[in-house]
């Protein structure tokens, strides 16, 4: 429901405010704070949360390879096991892996910055910028704490410390603020080619700007 414009809001409440006989209506939405408080007055508000940590890592791991950690897979999904479990047949390790070496050569300066951002639109502008935004969460939460276990993309801490290092705090926290205005970007349906570059563009300026 948080993807509604302004036209379909209006439209929806004129709906919420003279219903027909009968009717339920579900608005589901994972950002309700960006619908119009017209319609967040007019209904009643059920929060889905996920499971339990050791129930969804029973479920999970019951539907694993024994080679699979359902501690990491639960970690990347926010704690959702379907998700978790849809990360796996989406063979999203390997997307991982292709994306992060892409953006190691960005990193260092060198590369083709248009034909990388045409690579990374054929994976998903949305998948692209999440994995991005995560990495740089973990960049984060590394330079303010020197904990490398408080990092969620366990399987990537080397490449992740070393981005952290060759970085610094301003520098992510800046680069985290452009990639929040991206995924805000992102969803007004602009030119996609462009929107990549640009986030790689600040992406590569990150390391090699001065500190």
């Amino acid at each position: 429901a948080d993807q509604m414009n302004a036209n379909a809001a209006n439209s929806l409440l004129k709906t919420l405010e003279e219903p027909s006989a009968w009717s339920l209506i579900l608005l589901i939405s994972d950002r309700p704070g960006r619908l119009p408080a017209t319609i967040l007055s007019r209904c009643q508000r059920i929060a889905f949360t996920p499971p339990p940590p050791q129930a969804a890592r029973q479920w999970l791991a019951g539907r694993l390879a024994a080679d699979q950690d359902p501690e990491l897979l639960l970690d990347l999904a926010e704690g959702a096991p379907l998700r978790a479990l849809q990360l796996v047949e989406e063979d999203t390790f390997a997307v991982r892996l292709e994306l992060m070496k892409e953006l190691e050569t960005l990193a260092r300066g060198q590369g083709n910055l248009a034909a990388v951002a045409e690579r990374f639109l054929k994976i998903g502008v949305q998948q692209t910028l999440y994995w991005m935004y995560n990495w740089t969460a973990d960049v984060i939460r590394f330079l303010s704490s020197g904990n490398e276990r408080r990092m969620i993309n366990r399987d990537m801490r080397d490449h992740l410390v070393e981005f952290a290092r060759n970085a610094g705090l301003q520098a992510a926290h800046d680069y985290m603020r452009h990639l929040n205005e991206i995924l805000r970007m992102a969803e007004r349906q602009l030119n996609p080619q462009l929107l990549m570059e640009n986030i790689l563009m600040a992406w590569q300026e990150m390391f090699l700007r001065p500190r």
